[in-house]
Parts: C-alpha cells; sequence; structure tokens
C-alpha cells in the first residue's frame, strides 16, 4: 500500500465519520470564514436573506476549495511527522 493512498484512506475516512464537524474545524476557524466571507464575499447580504447569486456561489466554492486544500495539506504534513517521528528519523 502506497503512503499516498494511505493518507487519503485515513483523512477521508475522518471527514466521513465526523460528517460535518470534523475535528480540523472549530468554533474559532469557522468564525474566521464567516467573517472573511462577510468582508469580501460580492452580495453577501443578500446570501444571508436566502438569495444567494452566481457570484456569491463562485467565491464560496472558491474559499472552499482553497480552505478544504490547506487542511488537507496540512493533514498529510502532520502524517508525515507523526510517521517519522515513530520511526526514529529525523525531519527532512
Amino acid at each position: 500500500m502506497n503512503k499516498e493512498f494511505l493518507i487519503n484512506a485515513m483523512y477521508d475516512a475522518i471527514n466521513e465519520n465526523y460528517g460535518t464537524q470534523t475535528p480540523f474545524q472549530t468554533q474559532e476557524s469557522n468564525e474566521l470564514e464567516s467573517d472573511f466571507k462577510k468582508k469580501y464575499a460580492p452580495d453577501y447580504e443578500l446570501s444571508k436573506r436566502g438569495a444567494s447569486t452566481d457570484a456569491y456561489s463562485k467565491f464560496s466554492e472558491n474559499l472552499t476549495e482553497l480552505v478544504c486544500g490547506n487542511i488537507r495539506n496540512a493533514f498529510e504534513v502532520g502524517f508525515n511527522t507523526a510517521v517519522q517521528l515513530l520511526i526514529g528519523g529525523g525531519m527532512r
């Protein structure tokens, strides 16, 4: 089994087991994301009233993709660090 497969399987299992509130999300990170959208998202106020525009939807999708990519990358870094520590090797 290759390492990338194992990392993906573990990451996906964590996301599936926890549903919408994974351990990768905290109240603080959710508030930061909300504050960021409030400040920078086009048509933010309309979206809060249930009238989401294409511009807001695209912004939200792009932000979610960015945040999820960073979370996934941080998970991989943590995994690699844990493996190195477990096998007694130094960090590269």
